[in-house]
Order: structure tokens, then C-alpha cells, then sequence
């Protein structure tokens, strides 16, 4: 196959090549020759001085040659000799060796140390037109392919700054975020760390839409900026949070101060949010808790507890106590988050069962089913030593339905009915709403089945919450108002609900015979239930006083330790 000067130059042009050949005549007229095709060309007069020529081009341009032609028979150092020195430093080095002689043994020693060509002299111009196309084309391809990958190289570095970037940048307010606290926090042996939450930010997104509780963290990490850019680095921290850290030239105290300042601000700052999308601005109050701790380990973990304790402190803003068990706290925690996934595993998360009975007839008619925890060594846990975290760890809901389902099967063969109570997180779970409907519907008697609802007015407005007592009341099971007479509890929603009992707070009744206050709050409740036609429980009827005081006033039913205590298995 022959090619034409121009298909090789396509190739060729930009090749450097270095030319050793030991004699001086043939060396200069096969250089004129080659440079029809190569543009640069060094020669060298045998192997030795080809070595160094190869190395010096090396140091002077950090690139070698792109092609080596050589002849093989030179004194001090002959071509294959230099070859091996020259492909020892360039493994993948371009070689086009030359000889007088044909025999075999030389062309196989040239293939043997990897020359690309081999050629004899004297030279035929179509098989060096042959060869240099080829070794060129492939010198083309190999440089292409470093350059594609070099570019890729590029990019890929690109693309992992960027990534770099965006996992130590919050997308939403473009401050450095959790992560990046935490690199830093690990570099630092000391400083002082502020967490600053948006309160109830969780009913922002609730009532008004994320956008608008986006719109609010972008505002507000605007306002850190202003306030502590000079003292403070800022970033964002979980969901509602932002971190300040103190830079190495503020002391605590400037930071303390500086926080003070924020909240007088924020106690009259509004921020302004788009909030139906229509132009239609509204502007909403934001106020914050802060926790704030200095020194050196555990910085984070101080904050947090201090912001912990923060949220239910008036003041809004606590600094950490270093008599705080903060670890010992949370080991608790995650003992008892152990000790509930242990119990749920061996069954002994079990029902219990108080009595209420009729005031007219003294007989116990129904009971109260309430949820214990059996430790493994026998110990009986209430409710309020591991519900919230229950809810945390996300086992409350299976609770929630272990301890109906035993309440449905203790009950199936008995005529007395049982109440069960429910708060919002069982309405707002779906699962466990599908559960109680099936687990009624397979109970035969559903008018025994008392639900009873805790925490009533932060549901009452909810979908799922009218739907749930929709199917509820198809059914025929009774609907109870738990604790009513205190906290959220008010006469305009049970004129809503309609239920069929109303359970009167036990603080009331506690206080009954000594509180005329709670005397008066009890008898109006109780007024407005006949009215109404709504049976009446009395809670915490401890003595016989009270369950005659209360009966008296007309309640309909008493609970409490006069009648008995929760208990595990029932009589006959």
C-alpha cells in the first residue's frame, strides 16, 4: 500500500524526532530526506551520544521525543543497545530501526526490544512512506488519547471540587453546612459554638407550605451575616438550625452578647413571604432558642444539650452548665430505645386494665386499657418513662397497635366495654388507623369500644383526623374526650365532635373538696354535658369522699385507685 506526502504529513508534521546514524554523509542526506515530513529533527552520531541527546531533550522540554530512527550497527553504543537505554526511561517510546544487513537475527532482536519498523538500507522510499505513516498514525493516536484523558482528568477533578463543595454547602441559604462545622470543629481545640432554632418551625411548613419556611431560613441567614460576620462563622445546621463558631478572636462573652442582641432584634424583626404564590405578601413573627457553649471536646454535643434545655426555658437562650449529665442522659436514651426494641421483639410490651365504674350502681362497667412495659427483670414500666422516646424511635405506633389488639382479645368474651385511647400521632398514621378499623370490625360488639381522644384540639382540624371518627362512628363505637376542664380543652369543639363521653381532668378532681374553683369548673362541666346528653367520667377518685362529692354533682362514671389500679389480668 502506498501513501501519498500528504496523507503522512497529516500525521507526521508535528512529530520531534531524533535521528542517530554514525555516518556523517548518509546522516545528512537521510535528515534532508526526513524533513519532507517531520518539521523538527536532532541528530546524533552513534547510541552514546543518542542517550544524552534524548535526556537533555527531556530536561529542556519535560516531553521526549515523539520518534526515534536509528541505525543499528554504530560504535561505542549500537541502536539496540541505546533502544533498550531509551525504552528503560520511555516504555511506550516510538522507534524506527535501520540496517545494512537482512539478516534474521538482527530483525528479531529489533522486534524483541519493540521497535515499531524495521527498515534496510539502502532505503525504498514507498516502504519508508509505509513506515512512517504507520508509526505516526499511531504516535497521533497515543498523543490523542493522553489528551482525552488528561481532559477527563480535568473534568473529573472539576466535578469532585463541585461535589466537595456541595457537601459542605447548604443549597438553600449557600452557607457552609453541617458537615463543614463538623471538619472544622475537628481542627479546633477550642471555641465557643452557639445552635440557634427556629421555634414551632415545624407549623410554618404545617399551616403555610415549605416555600414559606424556605423564604424564612434564607432571611434569617442573611441576618447572622450582618450580626457576626466580623466575630463568628456561620452555618446551617439540621433543618431549622444555624450554627455560629466563634472565631478564634471572640471570647465567649462577645458572642453571648452578640445572641443577647439577635433576639432584640428578632422581637421585632418580621419577615416578609410570598405566601400563596399570587403576590400576596404576608409577614410572620420568628422567634429562636439558643444554646451556647464554650471550650474545647464535645463542643456540638454542649450546644445541643444547652439548646435542648433553651426550648423550655423563658428566657429563650441558656449557656451550658457544666453539671449537666449530658452523656449520662443520653446513654440513658439509648438504653431505653434498646430495652423498648428488645421488648417488642419478646412481646412485652402488654395491656393493662383500670376499672371505671357507674356511680349509680357502684358496678364496674368498662375499663381502661393502658400500656406497660415489662423490663427483663420483671420491672412494670408506665408510659411516661418511655413513650416520647418510643415516638422518636419510631416504635410508638407498633405499640399502639400491640396493645389494641390485646385489648380486642381480652374483651371478645366479656361484657364489660373498654376504652383506648389514641393521641395525633396515631390519627396521622395511616397504618395504624387501617389497623384499629379492621381490628373493630373483626370485634363483634363495637358499641363496646370506647375511643378515647388525647391532645383533641391540635387534631380537630385535621382531614384525616374527621375521616378516622367518620368511620368510627359507622361502626358504633363511643367517642371520649380525655383530661377535659384544662389545657386545650373548651366547650365550642365538643359541640363539633359530638362524642358520646367526656373524661373531667384529674387535677380537678384531686382538688375537688379543697379548691372551690375546681368545684365550679367541674359542676359547669358537668351542667353542660346533660345538656348535651354526654356521660360523664370523674378521674383520680382516690376516696370515698370524692366519689361521694362527685357522684352528688352528677357524674356518671368514677376512675381511680378507690376502685382499683391498673392490673395485667381481669377476674371473671
Amino acid at each position: 500500500m502506498s501513501f501519498t506526502n500528504k496523507e503522512i504529513l497529516s500525521y507526521s508534521k508535528e512529530c520531534n524526532v531524533l535521528y542517530v546514524e554514525d555516518d556523517a554523509t548518509l546522516r545528512e542526506s537521510s535528515r534532508k530526506l526526513f524533513s519532507n515530513y517531520f518539521e523538527l529533527i536532532d541528530t546524533a552520531c552513534d547510541g552514546y551520544e543518542g542517550v544524552e541527546c534524548f535526556k537533555n531533550f527531556i530536561e529542556e522540554n519535560h516531553t521526549p521525543y515523539d520518534l526515534v530512527i536509528s541505525d543499528i550497527s554504530m560504535p561505542r553504543m549500537n541502536g539496540i543497545e541505546m533502544c533498550k537505554k531509551i525504552l528503560a526511561q520511555i516504555p511506550d517510546q516510538a522507534i524506527i530501526l535501520i540496517s545494512a544487513h537482512n539478516e534474521p537475527e538482527i530483525f528479531y532482536q529489533a522486534i524483541e526490544i519493540g521497535a515499531n519498523a524495521f527498515l534496510s538500507k539502502p532505503l525504498n522510499d514507498a516502504l519508508l512512506k509505509q513506515a512512517f505513516y504507520k508509526v505516526c498514525r499511531s504516535i497521533s493516536d497515543r498523543k490523542n488519547r493522553k489528551y482525552f484523558y488528561e481532559q477527563l482528568e480535568i473534568q473529573v477533578r472539576q466535578h469532585q471540587r463541585k461535589l466537595e463543595a456541595l457537601y459542605q454547602e447548604d443549597v438553600l441559604t449557600g452557607l457552609h453546612n453541617i458537615h463543614a462545622l463538623m471538619q472544622t470543629l475537628k481542627q479546633r481545640a477550642e471555641g465557643s459554638l452557639a445552635l440557634i432554632n427556629i421555634n414551632k418551625f415545624h407549623e410554618i411548613n404545617e399551616y403555610y407550605g415549605y416555600h414559606v419556611g424556605d423564604s424564612i431560613l434564607q432571611q434569617l441567614a442573611n441576618l447572622p451575616l450582618e450580626h457576626f460576620d466580623e466575630i463568628a462563622e456561620v452555618y446551617r445546621g439540621h433543618s431549622d438550625e444555624f450554627a455560629l463558631l466563634a472565631k478564634p478572636s471572640c471570647s465567649l462573652k462577645m458572642l453571648d452578647d452578640a445572641l443577647e442582641a439577635l433576639q432584640t432584634n428578632l422581637m421585632t424583626q418580621t419577615f416578609v413571604v410570598d405566601y400563596d404564590g399570587k403576590d400576596t405578601d404576608m409577614t410572620l413573627p420568628v422567634q429562636v432558642s439558643i444554646g451556647l457553649a464554650g471550650g474545647g471536646d464535645d463542643l456540638f454535643m454542649r450546644a445541643t444539650s444547652a439548646l435542648h434545655k433553651a426550648k423550655y426555658d423563658e428566657s429563650g437562650k441558656i449557656s451550658f452548665d457544666a453539671s449537666l449529665p449530658i452523656k449520662q442522659a443520653y446513654k440513658e436514651k439509648f438504653a431505653m430505645v434498646k430495652t423498648l426494641h428488645r421488648a417488642v421483639m419478646d412481646c412485652r410490651i402488654v395491656a393493662y386494665y383500670q376499672p371505671i365504674v357507674e356511680n349509680s350502681s357502684k358496678h364496674i362497667v368498662k375499663y381502661e386499657t393502658l400500656a406497660r412495659l415489662i423490663d427483663q427483670n420483671g420491672t412494670v414500666m408506665t408510659p411516661g418513662s418511655f413513650l416520647n422516646i418510643a415516638k422518636k424511635a419510631h416504635l410508638y405506633h407498633v405499640i399502639s397497635q400491640t396493645i389494641f389488639q390485646q385489648a380486642c382479645a381480652t374483651f371478645r368474651h366479656r361484657l364489660e366495654s373498654f376504652t383506648f385511647n389514641i393521641e395525633r400521632d396515631d390519627i396521622l398514621n395511616q397504618k395504624t388507623c387501617a389497623y384499629l378499623l379492621e381490628m373493630i370490625d373483626s370485634f363483634s360488639e363495637p358499641q363496646r369500644v370506647v375511643i378515647e381522644l388525647v391532645e383533641t384540639e391540635q387534631m380537630v382540624q385535621t382531614q384525616s383526623f374527621t375521616q378516622f371518627i367518620t368511620e368510627l362512628k359507622k361502626r358504633g363505637c363511643k367517642l371520649s374526650i380525655d383530661d377535659f376542664g384544662t389545657g386545650y380543652s373548651n366547650f365550642e369543639y365538643l359541640t363539633r365532635l359530638e362524642p358520646d363521653i367526656i373524661k373531667i381532668d384529674g387535677s380537678l378532681i384531686k382538688n375537688i373538696r379543697t379548691m372551690p374553683r375546681s368545684r365550679i369548673i367541674v359542676e359547669a362541666i358537668v351542667q353542660f354535658a346533660q345538656k348535651m346528653g354526654i356521660q360523664t367520667v370523674a378521674e383520680y377518685v382516690e376516696n370515698e369522699e370524692i366519689f361521694e362529692l362527685v357522684s352528688a354533682l352528677g357524674i356518671t362514671y368514677s376512675q381511680g385507685y378507690y376502685f382499683g389500679k391498673p392490673q395485667l389480668h381481669l377476674q371473671r
